[in-house]
């Protein structure tokens, strides 16, 4: 149909026939399918965020975004700025205006890669969809952008931030593959992603929840994730690489509070977290991560117990300051092979995987 008029007949008549109790007719035969690749077009990535509490007017955040893309968009009300836009430069232009507020949501959409999942799923694709997919749920838009430089279809959420079940389902449902792996990557997203895993399920689509439950168990997860691999052999590989991994995160204390033996933590102060539990109070966020590392490496040595090490910081903390730490890092702990990022969640002053 080419006409608004004639769709909205037909949703009319659709209405009719439930009423009649009329039996649905016959689907159309597709014959011809939109065959247009959008990475022909001048920008390839969907690019959508949400913040809070900005610390400049609209108009200025505005100014910061336009130059990356066009489809530009950015409203705000009631301390919340969301923004969305097409660009080319997805992880610089988030970057850019992660430094004047708190990121609570983000996403990122490859739309070439959207339109090759629709032909692949209406079975028009000239190139067999692959055996598995992989669904994480992250945020910080440095992890974002590793999990899906890892082949992943990212959900945001995380900390304080869950997805919801439809949020996971809508993301499982989107991959053509007929094998879908999901990670929640926290513990408070695991029965999400189970309900989600159930409900694809119901519909006839192959999924598993392989349930770890912080970021770097995730993303050690997803680097031995191969899409052309054996659903049951790499769940199986993927399990061994998040148990072998260790994620330390270094915070702000929100209020104050006795932590046992650790003592009493005053708001503000830095608090280490080894796999999701408070190990460390510190004066700083510095001394946090520098405490949770000597905890785990063999100090008396200077050999590291773990091999590579992936550093993100948060919109907190400037680049030179964690380049500073990092220089230091390698220092201390020689045989450790340490990478560093930008990007890392907003509660977050360090996020640091070893594997």
């Amino acid at each position: 149909m080419d006409a608004g008029g004639q769709g909205y007949l037909r949703i009319l008549e659709g209405f009719l026939g439930h009423l009649r109790k009329a039996p649905l007719p016959e689907p159309p035969e597709v014959k011809v399918y939109a065959g247009v690749q959008v990475e022909h077009q001048t920008f390839g990535y969907c690019t959508e965020f949400l913040m809070r509490e900005a610390t400049v007017p609209i108009e200025k955040i505005r100014e910061i975004v336009a130059p990356f893309g066009d489809s530009l968009l950015v409203v705000g009300a009631e301390g919340f700025v969301k923004g969305h836009i097409h660009t080319n430069e997805p992880d610089t232009l988030l970057a850019s205006v992660a430094r004047y507020g708190q990121m609570r949501r983000t996403k990122v959409e490859d739309m070439s890669e959207q339109h090759s999942e629709i032909l692949s799923a209406a079975g028009a694709s000239e190139v067999s969809p692959p055996a598995v997919g992989l669904v994480v749920v992250a945020s910080g838009w440095g992890l974002a952008k590793a999990f899906r430089s890892l082949g992943a279809r990212v959900v945001s959420g995380g900390q304080t931030q869950n997805p919801s079940v439809e949020d996971i389902l809508e993301a499982i449902k989107s991959l053509p593959s007929p094998q879908v792996i999901v990670l929640p990557n926290n513990k408070n997203v695991v029965m999400a992603a189970e309900k989600a895993v159930d409900l694809a399920r119901g519909e006839g689509r192959g999924a598993q929840v392989l349930s770890t439950t912080t970021l770097g168990q995730g993303l050690a997860a997803a680097v031995p994730f191969d899409p052309e691999g054996d659903p049951v052999e790499l769940l199986a590989e993927m399990q061994r690489a998040a148990d072998a991994s260790l994620t330390l995160e270094v915070t702000y204390a929100t209020r104050t509070a006795e932590l046992g033996e650790l003592g009493e933590v005053q708001v503000g102060q830095a608090i280490g977290l080894r796999d999701g539990k408070i190990t460390v109070i510190a004066e700083s966020v510095g001394d946090g991560l520098r405490s949770l590392l000597h905890s785990v490496m063999n100090v008396g040595r200077g050999v590291a117990i773990y091999e590579v090490g992936t550093l993100f910081h948060g919109p907190r903390v400037n680049a030179e300051e964690a380049r500073a730490l990092a220089d230091q890092i390698e220092e201390r702990y020689p045989d450790l092979e340490l990478e560093l990022h930008p990007g890392g969640p907003d509660l977050y002053a360090y996020t640091m995987v070893l594997e």
